[in-house]
């Protein structure tokens, strides 16, 4: 009996896969052209879906790449001065298992090459160390990473603006020094009696380095320790920042108290706490997107169950035939679920393929996009990129997939209840066809 029961379910399922594959396959009439367009609609948003969140997530991981190959995991900044001796903190960090610390002095100057001057922001650096915690040094595309002093690294993109390469010199006047010349108290601005300007300081390009960053590439001066000292009027070896790198740049809880032992009264700070704000920004708007994305692969289920809704009324007879010769309404449901099953795998299967070759050939349909728009499609200063990012993560994937499958699926179920539950002898009675 259990043999026969099995034999019979088999044959079920056969009878219901074989329909379901005769009204899904193409014919050359209206049905099969409302069909096609149904299954276009889920195609085009899967792709926009996977490209969208694709490049949301490429943008995350190489801004967060980018940052983490010029800023350390941990900052410690004093509260009271500057670090007047940072080569004894560095030994004391170094001492501690997997840390490599390094110390520099940063602030704000102004660039000038021929004629154009500039705002930018200058580091000194202890190169020996400085290598230990970030990755600056593999990064030189031109020139040479030794630092001696009046020596500079510069960005490649503030290469290309200024017209410089390596050799060329460059004049710098720190804007600290400045603000010497003016006096804040007594709620007036006031310039000082005598005031004493110092000359700018020429220096020289020894290397050109591309993070892929654009705020880095475009914006950032690197100095040794004693000529960034120099420019901002402190005796050498002095340090406003200690820089801590660890083993591992998500696991970095457990290194606070250790590091504020040794530091002292400084303020300690990892690069998730000093970029929170642009991780934050870029989670939200990935979510959203993904969110407000998913409804146009809903909105494009509701096609095929607009779709499905015609196929039912237009093959009731057929239905009733089949209700009067035994089917069960469960059968006739199984049969427009297969067909909801169907056209959403291939529909979703096509966009998933689409969207990832979207995504592998990004830079070609973002030089289509700028060729049709006639302005720069991805500006670099906008989105501190480089170029167009792109990761697909096999979870967003199957995610994207399986929801787009269900939702094709589900938008089925009223047209399957219409079908089943229509009353045979009424669809036999019925000359209407569509």
């Amino acid at each position: 009996n259990l043999g026969h029961y099995q034999k019979k379910t088999n044959s079920m399922k056969l009878f219901e896969c074989f329909m379901a594959s005769r009204y899904v396959k193409p014919k050359r009439n209206f049905i099969s052209i409302l069909t096609l367009l149904s299954m276009i609609g889920p195609a085009i948003g899967v792709a926009v879906l996977i490209t969208v969140i694709a490049v949301m997530t490429g943008f995350d991981h190489d801004i967060k790449a980018g940052i983490l190959t010029m800023q350390p995991h941990f900052t410690a900044r004093s509260y009271i001065s500057k670090f007047k001796n940072p080569e004894k903190l560095i030994e004391k960090v170094n001492a501690i298992d997997g840390l490599k610390a390094s110390a520099i002095i940063d602030g704000p100057v102004l660039l000038q090459s021929n004629h154009d001057i500039s705002p930018q922001m200058l580091i000194g650096i202890i190169p020996e160390y400085e290598n230990d915690v970030t990755e600056l040094e593999s990064h030189i595309i031109r020139g040479s990473y030794d630092l001696k002093d009046n020596e500079v690294l510069i960005g490649n993109r503030m290469a290309l603006s200024h017209g410089l390469d390596v050799g060329s010199k460059i004049v710098i006047q720190s804007l600290a020094t400045l603000q010497d010349n003016i006096d804040f108290s007594g709620g007036e601005i006031k310039m000082i009696e005598n005031p004493s300007f110092d000359l700018p300081t020429e220096l020289t390009v020894v290397g050109i380095f591309s993070v892929g960053v654009f705020q880095f590439d475009s914006g950032i001066i690197v100095s040794n320790l004693d000529t960034a000292d120099d420019l901002f009027d402190e005796e050498w070896g002095t340090a406003s920042e200690i820089r801590i790198k660890t083993p591992d740049a998500f696991e970095l809880d457990h290194y606070f108290d250790p590091l504020e032992e040794i530091l002292g009264l400084s303020s300690i700070r990892s690069w998730q706490q000093n970029n929170r704000r642009l991780f934050g920004t870029v989670k939200m708007e990935k979510n959203m997107m993904f969110f407000l994305l998913f409804f146009i692969v809903l909105i494009a289920a509701f096609n095929i169950s607009a779709t499905l809704l015609t196929f039912a009324i237009q093959k009731r007879r057929e239905v009733g035939v089949m209700k009067a010769l035994g089917a069960t309404p469960i059968q006739i449901m199984r049969i427009f679920l297969v067909i909801g099953l169907s056209i959403g795998t291939i529909s979703t299967t096509i966009g998933t393929i689409l969207g990832i070759q979207i995504v592998e050939h990004r830079e070609q349909v973002l030089k289509l996009l700028t060729m049709l728009k006639g302005d720069d499609a991805f500006p670099a200063d906008l989105y501190q990129l480089a170029e167009v990012p792109g990761k697909i993560i096999p979870s967003d994937l199957i995610i994207i997939f399986v929801g787009s499958l269900f939702l094709c699926v589900v938008a089925a179920v009223v047209p399957a209840i219409f079908a089943a539950y229509s009353n045979p002898a009424k669809a036999l009675k019925s000359e209407e066809l569509l």
